[in-house]
Parts: C-alpha cells; sequence; structure tokens
C-alpha cells in the first residue's frame, strides 16, 4: 500500500472513530441523564401510545425544529433535542447512456431547542444546529421572543417567515423548498372564530436596489383549520422571493433590478389512516436576472401518507418544478418510516427524478437524463 493509500485509509479511519463517537455518546447522555429515558418520565407515565402520539413523526421544517421530548431545567425553562444520521446514495444517468454513482457523505445533525416561559403571555424560543459532513458546522435556527395576547399574538426574531409549510414526509425535502425564507422577522398573527388565522410580518432584508442601502420586505396569509384539525388549507404571499435562503441574486451581490413577489396554497386532509398534503409555490413575476427559460421558478408537491399504526407510515410522493435551475422537472418516490418508541425513529426512502431535456449538465458537459436516489435517517429524540 503507498504513502497516499495509507494517508487515505487513516483519514477515512479517522472519521470512523469520530461517527462511532458520535453514536455511542449521545445516546449514553440521553439513557443515564436525569429526565433522560426513564420509565418514571411523564412520558412513560402518560402511556407508550399517547407519548408517541404527542411526539408524532414530524413532517414540515417547523415541527422538525420543535421536534424532541422536551425535559424541564427549571419551572420556566425546559430542553430538548434531536440528533439524526442521515446516509444519501445516488445513481445518476445520463443521456450519452453513461452513468455515474455518487455515495454522498454521511451527514450528523444535532439539534438544540431552549423554551423559556416567562409568564403566561410572554416566551422566548431558542434553537441551535450543529452539522458534520466532513467538517463541523454550527448556526442557530431560531432565536424568537413570543407575546400571546389572547387571540392575537406577537412575534420577534430570527425565525422562518411564516410563507409556505412544506410539508414532506421524506428524508430529502420538497423541490419547493427554494422559497424557504429565514430572516429577523417581526409576525403579528389573529385568531377568528377559532378556526381562521390572519397573519402580516415584516422582515429584515439581504436584498437591495444598486441606490439603496437596505431593504424591509413583507409578506401575509391567510389559513384555516377544522375542529380536529384534520382540515388545514391556507394562503401566502412573500414580497420579494429573491429573499429566500436560496440566494437567488448571490452572484450579483444580492442587487435586483426589480422585486419578483411569490404566491404560497398549501393543503391537508386527514382521514382515520391516511393523510393528504399538496402545496403549490411559484414566483407571481419573472427575474429580470436571468434566462428566460429559468426566470419564474414554480413548483408543486403531492405526498400520500398510510399510517398502518401510530408507530408506521408509507409515504408516496410526485412533485414537478417548473423554471427551477438544476433540479429535476418531474420527481416521484417512496418513504417508509417507523418509530421504534418515544425516543428513536428510523426513516427510508427511494426517489427517481427526470430532469428536462437540454436543461441540466454536470461539471463535464454531460446532459443528465434522471437519477435514482436511495436514503437512510436515523433519528433520536430528548
Amino acid at each position: 500500500m503507498d504513502k497516499m493509500n495509507v494517508r487515505k485509509y487513516a483519514i477515512k479511519t479517522e472519521l470512523l472513530k469520530k461517527e462511532i463517537k458520535l453514536c455511542i455518546v449521545v445516546p449514553a447522555i440521553i439513557l443515564f441523564s436525569p429526565g433522560g429515558y426513564s420509565q418514571n418520565s411523564s412520558h412513560a407515565q402518560a402511556g407508550s401510545t399517547d407519548s408517541i402520539e404527542e411526539v408524532r413523526i414530524y413532517r414540515n421544517p417547523e415541527e422538525r425544529r420543535e421536534a424532541g421530548l422536551g425535559t424541564p431545567v427549571t419551572d420556566w425553562l425546559k430542553v430538548s433535542g434531536l440528533f439524526e444520521i442521515e446516509k444519501i446514495y445516488r445513481n445518476v444517468h445520463f443521456t450519452n447512456n453513461q452513468e455515474t454513482n455518487q455515495d454522498e457523505a454521511r451527514e450528523h445533525t444535532l439539534q438544540l431547542g431552549f423554551e423559556a416561559e416567562f409568564s403566561e403571555t410572554l416566551s422566548a424560543e431558542l434553537v441551535f444546529e450543529a452539522e458534520y459532513q466532513n467538517r463541523l458546522k454550527g448556526r442557530y435556527e431560531e432565536a424568537v421572543l413570543q407575546l400571546d395576547l389572547d387571540d392575537a399574538g406577537f412575534e420577534l426574531g430570527y425565525q422562518d417567515l411564516p410563507f409556505g409549510e412544506y410539508y414532506s414526509h421524506f428524508i430529502t425535502g420538497p423541490l419547493l423548498e427554494f422559497a424557504e425564507t429565514t430572516a429577523t422577522t417581526l409576525v403579528f398573527d389573529y385568531t377568528l372564530a377559532d378556526h381562521y388565522d390572519v397573519y402580516a410580518y415584516l422582515f429584515d432584508g439581504q436584498t437591495r436596489r444598486l441606490d439603496e442601502d437596505s431593504d424591509i420586505g413583507w409578506g401575509l396569509g391567510f389559513e384555516f383549520n377544522n375542529q380536529d384539525e384534520s382540515l388545514r388549507a391556507g394562503v401566502s404571499y412573500l414580497s420579494n422571493l429573491a429573499e429566500s435562503n436560496e440566494l437567488f441574486l448571490e452572484d450579483s451581490e444580492n442587487i435586483y433590478i426589480d422585486k419578483v413577489p411569490a404566491w404560497n396554497a398549501y393543503l391537508l386532509l386527514g382521514f382515520d389512516q391516511l393523510e393528504l398534503t399538496a402545496e403549490y409555490i411559484t414566483a407571481a413575476g419573472s427575474f429580470s436576472e436571468f434566462e428566460t427559460n429559468e426566470n419564474q421558478p414554480a413548483s408543486y408537491n403531492f405526498e400520500l401518507v398510510w399510517f398502518f399504526s401510530h408507530l408506521t407510515q408509507l409515504a408516496l410522493r410526485i412533485e414537478n418544478s417548473v423554471e427551477l435551475a438544476e433540479q429535476p422537472e418531474w420527481q416521484y418516490g417512496i418513504a417508509p418510516t417507523w418509530r421504534i418508541n418515544q425516543h428513536f425513529t428510523v426513516s427510508a426512502e427511494y426517489l427517481r427524478a427526470y430532469y428536462k431535456a437540454g436543461m441540466v449538465f454536470d461539471d463535464n458537459d454531460q446532459e443528465l437524463e434522471h437519477h435514482d436516489q436511495f436514503g437512510l435517517q436515523f433519528s433520536m429524540e430528548f
């Protein structure tokens, strides 16, 4: 074995050791710390079925941030966590009948949430996330101060804008996540007759016009929920899609010629053992900075979930994108999930994606035709 191979082997061995340590240390903290996985915990006392339903398998980014059983530290402070190990494998096919296997790096994610209740009306949330994929990166996902005044509420802080739900029961998020936006935001919401919610928000924008120093974005939305939340529907509006986490105008230093607003609509229908989610996001104008074949992105996602029990589910997905650069035009797949107990969940997925002819090429100028993707995820909540 030459020196180069020895060095590569040593690096892989060291990375494997780190992964093993993560997989051992984090469960150990949960199992043996006070308030951890104990038969005397409040969740265990509630009964296995109820406790699992309380912390159901999350289906959108908001539920993911709120995942975790929650351990009271004081009378006013609760701490929760979510640890995930994810592995994705992709087989890419090109139009010249060539193919390549992409064994993507294993990803570890640790999310810690802190919820503080200062009074019946005033509370705060902080969510921190550390991610390891070849190197360790950490950031706070959410830092929000909340004021609850019965039917009205205010939120101020760094958070995801209330634009879109991004429903998904898969490891890989839907294509319409191109519109997900995180910023420092002031949100006002009001509940009408218990079932109707209206909200509006202002946020500190990253983009600006050439002759301006800063920009204030805004948005609004409306949502309906029935009594048991088996029916949920809503629409929302965002003043400037360039503000999304996709950073559409990063190459032009986030300077825009004209603002491009966006619309979102979503629906959730729940039955005895089935749940259907549908969502659509589209730009309401065109980006002057881009070519005409990719200047007005849009996408929709349909998912049907069959709950075998409160422990297991099987999800089906079909989604489509239009003028979304470097992304498939069509994608469909299947994803089973097993919630082992109130702490541990295992998920798998298969996705088949098709690319629009003449639109997506790799670094060697080979045109992509389709790809098959396989994923596996292990999640642990505490």
